[in-house]
């Protein structure tokens, strides 16, 4: 194995997502740049994590995303993988995921919708790169869902206060509106199943 013998590798940014090549800095445009390290490119350093007896250098996840990101049409169609995953996962009743963790604040949980390992910081407000590869940490993130309470179907048309929200509105397409109301309605379905941290 490389890291037994402690050899280097080459990263080619030759993939779908190319996380890894992003956070090397690599030019993912151009997979044929990254040839040159085998000849001229200086050395770096990077951690690797394990999850059992599995190697992973970006990260590891249980629950929404696990399963999001091995969808065929994650990457063309986010809002229908989204939507696919959902229903399907609601169908199974596999939401919440089951988990006993304690987060910085102390609080024991035993159940979330995703749960998320990172391979030293990774910024998921941002979807950004990670800044270092090579603090040695791992970085685990539990992701709740908070929903507004159910409002009351009032049966009046929404009304909007300019014409340049009017036509904002007007120019939705209504396929894509149809969807989004079935996504939220989706994790409506989820904000149902109480799940958070345990409660003594």
């Amino acid at each position: 194995m490389v890291l037994e013998s402690e050899l280097p590798f080459v990263c080619v940014p030759a993939g779908t997502r190319n996380h890894f090549a992003r956070d090397l800095g690599l030019d993912r445009a151009d997979p044929a740049a990254a040839i040159e390290a085998f000849v001229a490119g200086p050395e770096r350093r990077v951690d690797v994590a394990t999850v059992g007896e599995r190697l992973f250098l970006n990260n590891a996840s249980i629950g929404v995303y696990a399963a999001l990101v091995h969808e065929p049409s994650y990457r063309d169609d986010r809002l229908g993988a989204v939507d696919g995953v959902l229903e399907r996962t609601l169908e199974r009743d596999v939401l919440p995921v089951r988990a006993s963790f304690r987060d910085g604040a102390g609080n024991a949980w035993d159940q979330v919708l995703v749960l998320f390992v990172s391979n030293n910081a990774y910024p998921l407000s941002s979807l950004g790169g990670r800044p270092r590869l090579d603090a040695g940490l791992l970085e685990v993130s539990a992701l709740r869902v908070l929903l507004p309470p159910p409002r009351p179907v009032s049966g009046r048309p929404a009304t909007f206060s300019s014409p340049a929200r009017r036509r904002h509105a007007l120019e939705l397409d209504q396929a894509q509106a149809a969807r989004l109301v079935r996504l939220w309605r989706l994790l409506g379905r989820v904000g149902e199943r109480e799940f958070g941290p345990k409660r003594n």
